[in-house]
């Protein structure tokens, strides 16, 4: 049988939602008090900084106070461990798990997609956990904050907002029941402090594809979020080092250092390979149909750089793919790229595309 707020559950999970933020904040309050915790409520805003949310700065250094002992999945696993268990203490696991498996309840989760649409920024977070620059650190928070749901205990609102549709008995109903109704009155996220308890408002999503129904926008972010906004280029994430929205400010440099080789595929798409490269000196060393191999030119950096040029025949984009300077053909290069695929013999570009 239907709960009688399954439809409200629904409506909820479209996003962009109405956000109504004194209703959020009075239904958490009653969500601490049935969990016997006591936080400040705070809601997280666009362009917050480290420096004016210390509770946060906090929460992000224990985090890394931890990852020479273990990496940043066990520690945040741990630490998220620690505040999720105020959060489970009223919980009939068993019921929990009944309503979260509902098959009705997981048909509404298309409030999913927002978060499905952040591809895994493990790498890049990773990376700012080694720099002391307090732009990287901002960095990993945002990774940390609305990111690693994918992997660890998930304080994302339309998913545990779920208990309430089978609770059954009047502890996880003394709970379940404001942790729903903020979901329906606009929260999105929440984040565990030592102090505070903060929320994070439902994104404004733009729905604006490519022709190959991916998720496109180049003035302006896909996903609009007071955590991070999140660009995306056919699909694929573009982190916040780039200003998509102002392509000829972007530099070959930048470019061609970036090592996901998706995100370099459609910045080089989104600039033009031919404007990228005619900023550097170059030389095409040797040509094979759509493949040449070049030596590229970094005044000041590097000399002789060596990079495959290639078309994509299936969906006719040109790719640049760092390869050895010993590469003097494209068959060369070809076979570097095919690693051990290649030791015996000669590998076939229509077989490495």
């Amino acid at each position: 049988m239907k709960h009688p707020d399954y439809d409200r559950y629904v409506a909820a999970c479209n996003y962009p939602w109405h956000v109504d933020g004194p209703a959020v904040e009075r239904h958490l309050g009653r969500y601490l008090t049935a969990l016997g915790e006591e936080r400040m409520i705070r809601r997280l805003l666009a362009g917050w900084t480290l420096e004016g949310e210390p509770a946060i700065a906090r929460y992000i250094g224990g985090v890394i106070a931890k990852l020479p002992i273990m990496d940043a999945r066990d520690a945040m696993t741990e630490m998220e461990a620690k505040v999720a268990l105020a959060a489970v203490r009223a919980m009939d696991v068993k019921e929990a798990r009944v309503a979260m498996d509902s098959t009705e309840a997981w048909a509404a989760m298309n409030a999913r997609a927002a978060t499905d649409l952040m591809p895994a920024m493990d790498a890049r977070a990773a990376r700012a956990m080694d720099a002391t620059n307090a732009d990287d650190v901002k960095r990993f928070a945002t990774w940390c904050i609305q990111s690693n749901g994918k992997y660890y205990w998930r304080f994302e609102c339309s998913y545990i907002a779920t208990v309430w549709l089978g609770a059954n008995t009047d502890a996880v109903r003394a709970w379940s029941g404001p942790l729903f109704e903020s979901f329906c009155s606009g929260c999105w996220f929440l984040l565990w402090t030592d102090s505070t308890l903060y929320w994070i408002a439902k994104p404004t999503l733009h729905f604006i594809y490519n022709r190959r129904k991916q998720l496109h926008r180049t003035d302006g972010p896909a996903v609009e979020s007071d955590v991070e906004p999140l660009h995306f280029l056919n699909g694929i994430w573009i982190p916040g080092d780039y200003d998509i929205t102002h392509p000829h400010d972007l530099t070959a440099e930048q470019i061609l250092r970036e090592e996901n080789a998706d995100v370099r595929r459609e910045l080089i798409r989104l600039v033009g390979i031919e404007r990228l490269l005619s900023s550097l000196p170059h030389r095409v060393l040797n040509k094979q149909g759509d493949y040449e191999v070049l030596s590229v030119d970094f005044p000041g950096l590097i000399e002789d750089a060596r990079f495959l040029k290639m078309k994509n025949p299936s969906i006719g984009v040109w790719h640049l793919e760092g390869v050895e300077r010993e590469c003097q053909t494209v068959q060369q290069a070809i076979n570097w790229r095919a690693g051990h695929f290649a030791e015996n013999e000669d590998w076939k570009p229509e077989i490495l595309t």
